[in-house]
């Protein structure tokens, strides 16, 4: 299970208020179900500009290979 959490620094925002929105702002919490076949070592997540973006490799194992027909 991969479950990713984050809240928003509000203090940004004082004396703000938005034009639009279509979602509360809160904290968040999202889980996912993850295939076994991942390499679970080597996930990364990396932020930029609001975004979260989570690589997960495959397993060696997993991953397409040739089998030479004789």
């Amino acid at each position: 299970m991969l479950t990713i959490e984050g809240r928003i620094d509000l203090s940004k925002y004082d004396g703000l208020q938005p034009v639009y929105s279509e979602y509360d702002v809160e904290p968040y919490r999202r889980s996912f179900r993850i295939s076994s076949q991942l390499d679970q070592d080597r996930i990364t997540a990396k932020p930029k500009d609001g975004i979260v973006t989570v690589d997960l490799p495959k397993a060696e194992a997993a991953k397409p290979r040739r089998i030479e027909v004789s």
